[in-house]
């Protein structure tokens, strides 16, 4: 650091030469040294800080990312940012495991036959109620799970139908067929393609029983 440099050399050289050799002003060396005392003790700290860092993720056993390592910090009485501690953490190379219970949304019947794919990964479509997409997908709460329910006209990228609710079944379905229907004003698409995920078969099953 400049400042440091010019301060390990003022007793050989005079400080309004070392400050000139360096392009700073005189000012600004004068008061790095007023502000040194604050600076160190600000770097001490952060090396203490690191150490409790250590201390509390090894208590975890590795498992605590940075919000839970600042709560358990100022919980000691260190009042510290989570945004201080996680760039600790990455320049102590340490971070959280997540350990999320894996939820499975579909028990997939292995004997069945499979649907033959209409689309073939061209999802491109030319005019409105061409090609439809269905998805399914799991949302976590403080309640519980959400199940959503989206239907969307590849032409437009247009949700012409979605369905929330907190039970998995075919009724989640069928009241995103019926904001479907309200939203086109009918139900009856002929040569419309239904391109739904494997474990949205069932519900592709009703979708193209009503479509066509």
């Amino acid at each position: 650091m400049t400042y440091r440099f010019i301060d390990s050399q003022k007793a050989n050289f005079p400080i309004k030469v070392l400050c000139r050799v360096c392009q700073i002003p005189r000012s600004s060396y004068y008061d790095w040294i007023r502000r040194r005392p604050s600076i160190e003790k600000r770097q001490v700290n952060r090396q203490e800080l690191k150490d409790e860092i250590k201390l509390v993720h090894g208590d975890s056993k590795c498992r605590y990312g940075a919000p839970k390592i600042t709560a358990a910090l100022r919980i000691q009485g260190l009042h510290v940012s989570r945004k201080v501690v996680a760039n600790l953490m990455v320049e102590l190379g340490i971070r959280g495991s997540c350990s999320k219970k894996k939820f499975k949304t579909t028990r997939s019947d292995k004997a069945a036959t499979p649907s033959p794919d209409l689309v073939n990964r061209d999802f491109s479509a030319s005019c409105p109620d061409e090609i439809y997409v269905s998805d399914l997908t799991y949302i976590p709460t403080k309640e519980g799970w959400l199940y959503l329910v989206t239907i969307m006209d590849v032409f437009s990228r247009r949700i012409l139908g979605w369905s929330i609710d907190t039970n998995m079944t075919t009724d989640l379905l069928v009241r995103a067929l019926d904001q479907l229907k309200a939203t086109r004003g009918r139900m009856r698409f002929a040569g419309t393609k239904f391109h739904s995920y494997p474990f949205l078969s069932l519900f592709g099953y009703i979708i193209m029983r009503q479509l066509s």
